[in-house]
């Protein structure tokens, strides 16, 4: 559905997409495509079975990449347990 990276939304078609998916598979589906908040995970774990968040990752990285590794796994940290608000269930992290 596009390029990987942070996006406002995610797309329209993703719904429509899955199932089409699922009636051809029975593997796990995981969406990636600009999964960058809560919401988002929200509303791809609703439809699929896990939500990549690579690029939301990398960026915080080159964000903060001047600060040091401590840093920057504070800041992946702290992005990660936002995400993780939006899991049906409260998630240890």
């Amino acid at each position: 559905a596009g390029i990987t990276g942070e996006r406002a939304t995610l797309p329209e078609e993703l719904p429509a997409r899955l199932r089409e998916l699922r009636q051809v598979t029975d593997l796990p589906i995981a969406v990636g495509f600009g999964v960058s908040r809560p919401e988002h995970v929200k509303q791809v774990v609703e439809i699929a079975d896990a939500a990549i968040v690579g690029s939301a990752i990398v960026k915080r990285i080159a964000q903060h990449r001047s600060e040091g590794a401590a840093a920057i796994a504070s800041q992946i940290g702290n992005m990660v347990r936002d995400l993780a608000k939006g899991l049906p269930t409260p998630a240890a992290v």
